[in-house]
């Protein structure tokens, strides 16, 4: 069985990214076999470093796969995930048969806790059942629910970190009450379960309050300690948050980290996973927001090239979490950018508007450079570039700014030329794209295409 295992495995990682080779009936013996396989595993685990942690990847599977590149395959590495691996991005079945795989043919190295998205009722609203049903079934869809209601909830690591998607409840002090929980497990609508799935961290509040989000709470720095206190742990590391910079320390005591690991699930965002060494220190190794041609007849001239250094940090010696978009501390990008003047973007093709001045809804301290650039670019909270070539040249702008919650991802330019179909006029006349080219899916990659907006 584990050399259909490794087919399934090198398929995905080495064949067409837009299937990953993985079919219906390949689908259901995944299903059926890690059913069993969760079953003997607790439900809050106890795993030793050293371990890579990933959060949420919502269907992004190129960017899974440059996840684990990044970090190493297994049995090179071990890995934890925090959940929502599905919704919102296009490739979500494609997610979940690979970590499956993975999951089987090295069940002490890949370890998969559950999200809030991994329910009945949340992937039913948010695109995943709709995604089983066009690339499958919907039998299929209930296999990999009855998967979800095995999934583990929360791990401890080297002893020290405490895992999970959301965070903790008022009704939860001491992590061992998770033993008493039974599986296969279908989420209340409030409660313990639904606050470990859903719950987030307040710098506003002291202990717990109620969340906007709904029946679910939010918990503060004191709470935190207490619990942190009273199961003789350090940290909490969670998910289920966009971070901009792909994690986020909410409290200064730096007692709990949100990671967010879906690079450009909202404009400039930059994802990240959690490497926890063997000596019990952690790291953050961030995956850039990169820009995908779809256009590839009108850039084939624009070559971008990004490389960013991974981040280490102890977290002692760890001096701020403000990721501000004018702080050069935490990271630095080098981004070559080269527009040629013999580029396909001739008068031909373009509208009498390209020539005129860009003016893309940057922050006033990010300047748009002219002609080709060489230049160093601080990313924080979000990643701005812009560049306006010469007249004989499109317009064009890569511009990323910072949404917390939004769901879209898109770079903007003012050209006329539309090379691929999925757009849709808006009442003022200008094109729009619609939610197959929003950033958030081609694997995360924002989309730069060629589109007339009102800026």
């Amino acid at each position: 069985m584990y050399a259909r295992y490794d087919a399934m495995i090198d398929e995905a990682l080495n064949g067409n990214k837009k299937c990953a080779g993985f079919t219906m009936t390949t689908a259901q013996l995944l299903c059926t076999n890690a059913q069993e396989l969760f079953k003997s595993e607790s439900i809050i685990l106890e795993l030793s470093p050293p371990i890579n942690i990933c959060s949420d990847v919502h269907g992004q599977f190129t960017d899974l796969l440059k996840i684990l590149r990044q970090g190493e395959l297994p049995p090179a590495s071990k890995w934890l995930f925090l959940g929502d691996y599905v919704d919102r991005g296009p490739q979500s079945v494609e997610i979940m048969c690979l970590l499956l795989a993975l999951k089987l043919r090295y069940p002490n190295h890949i370890f998969l806790l559950r999200g809030n998205h991994e329910t009945e009722e949340i992937s039913s609203m948010f695109g995943f059942l709709d995604e089983c049903q066009r690339k499958m079934s919907k039998a299929i869809w209930s296999l990999f629910i009855e998967v979800f209601d095995l999934l583990p909830i929360a791990a401890i690591v080297g002893n020290k970190y405490f895992c999970i998607h959301g965070g903790i409840s008022s009704q939860l002090t001491d992590a061992s009450q998770l033993t008493l929980i039974k599986r296969p497990l279908k989420i209340p609508k409030s409660g313990m379960l639904t606050d470990l799935l859903w719950s987030d961290p307040d710098p506003s509040v002291s202990h717990f309050g109620e969340s906007e989000r709904g029946n679910m709470c939010v918990y503060g720095a004191s709470a935190v300690r207490k619990f942190l206190s009273m199961n003789n742990l350090k940290m909490i590391v969670r998910g289920h948050q966009v971070i901009n910079s792909g994690y986020d320390f909410p409290f200064p005591e730096k007692t709990v980290v949100t990671l967010y690991s879906a690079p450009n699930h909202s404009k400039g965002i930059e994802g990240a996973f959690m490497k926890i060494s063997r000596n019990n220190t952690y790291s953050f190794s961030l995956l850039p927001h990169e820009t995908r041609r779809y256009a590839t007849s009108l850039l084939s001239s624009l070559s971008t090239q990004r490389t960013i250094n991974e981040i280490t940090e102890q977290h002692d010696d760890y001096q701020s979490s403000n990721f501000s978009s004018n702080s050069s501390t935490y990271l630095s990008s080098n981004i070559s950018l080269n527009a040629s003047s013999n580029s396909q973007y001739n008068s031909s093709r373009l509208s009498s508007k390209t020539n005129q001045s860009l003016n893309p809804p940057l922050n006033t301290n990010n300047r748009v450079p002219t002609g080709n650039i060489s230049k160093s670019y601080s990313i924080g909270s979000s990643l701005k570039l812009g560049i306006k070539p010469s007249s004989s040249q499109a317009s064009l702008a890569l511009a990323s700014s910072s949404v917390r919650n939004g769901l879209d991802s898109s770079l903007s330019a003012k050209a006329r030329a539309t090379p691929r179909r999925n757009y849709k006029r808006s009442r003022s006349g200008n094109f729009k794209l619609t939610s197959m080219d929003r950033g958030i899916y081609g694997g995360g990659l924002s989309s730069l295409l060629l589109q007339t907006l009102d800026d």
